[in-house]
This record gives structure tokens, sequence and C-alpha cells, in this order.
């Protein structure tokens, strides 16, 4: 996660890369509950509003032999 904005008007942004097999719904649910209710009380704030990208990372073939 990363604070941006002026100083008055602060915001948050996080990119998130999820592994082939994992549940996006659980992620969310985590980043919201933990993460994101942490951040405002971590900074001071009422409220902080914010972004969140969500993306899929391919894996790479498992060797066979």
């Amino acid at each position: 996660m990363l604070m941006i904005g002026r100083r008055g008007e602060p915001q948050v942004r996080a990119v998130l890369a999820l592994a082939p097999r994992a549940d996006s719904e659980t992620v969310v649910r985590r980043l919201s509950d933990e993460a994101v209710a942490h951040a405002p009380r971590s900074a001071g704030l009422d409220r902080l509003p914010g972004k969140v990208r969500l993306c899929a990372v391919n894996h790479r073939p498992g060797r066979v032999g």
C-alpha cells in the first residue's frame, strides 16, 4: 500500500498480484478488514479514500522429468 496525494487530501493505492489459485474474494476481504481498516487509524485520519488494483499472475509451467 502506498499513501499518495496532498497533505490535506491523502489517498491510498495498492496493487495486488494474485497467484493462479488464489481466492480473490478472500484476498479482497482480508485487505479490507486488515490493511485498509488500519490505514486511516495509523495516519490519524477519520477516512482515507483509495484504489486497489488486482492482477492475476500466470504461473510458470512445472518441469516434467
